[in-house]
């Protein structure tokens, strides 16, 4: 749980919302804000892939009242947001893998069974068919013109979200945290 508490003090000091103060709009900081993690051990196509998903409320505490998280600001937010979770999750996770036997690369993959899982990943494969699927529909619609490395990142996002069937979220258990607390639920 350290990646939430690192989030979370992260918002702390550089989240903002927009507040009128004497006829003008001010930035003030974020003095309270809530987020939601939950930890699942496999993917929506049922193979074995252990990941947490963190959510970050709109809502946010700020000048006497909860107020919408500013906008252009979490956006800028989200990328570091991101990164300082994945690096948390990566601390926690890497000596447990080590104490195994395997080293683990800066992606948080065990560079060894990586063309272990991807053969045998359901999820890998159908998103080898969206991404296919994508590009064949945009070469048709674009002839003779080459992707940008911008789109094919793009492409990448749109695989992910094409997914198949959503299944019943089994083994898995959440936490809400509130104003640095963690409450669990299982």
């Amino acid at each position: 749980m350290n990646g939430e508490r690192a989030v979370l003090r992260y918002l702390r000091e550089n989240g903002t919302v927009q507040v009128k103060q004497a006829g003008r709009v001010v930035r003030v900081p974020v003095e309270r804000i809530e987020i939601a993690s939950v930890q699942h051990f496999s993917s929506r196509a049922g193979d074995p892939h252990f990941h947490r998903h963190m959510e970050i409320s709109a809502r946010v505490w700020a000048a006497w009242r909860w107020r919408a998280l500013d906008t252009l600001g979490a956006r800028n937010l989200n990328v570091a947001v991101q990164a300082i979770f994945q690096r948390e999750q990566l601390r926690e996770l890497r000596p447990v893998v080590e104490r195994l036997g395997y080293r683990v690369d800066e992606q948080g993959q065990i560079r060894l069974l990586r063309p272990v899982v991807e053969a045998m990943s359901r999820r890998s494969a159908q998103l080898e068919r969206n991404l296919a699927r994508i590009e064949a529909e945009w070469r048709t619609e674009h002839p003779g013109k080459e992707p940008t490395a911008r789109l094919a990142r793009l492409w990448d996002v749109q695989a992910w979200s094409s997914s198949g069937r959503i299944r019943p979220r089994r083994g898995c258990w959440t936490t809400s945290w509130r104003c640095g607390r963690p409450v669990s639920a299982r």
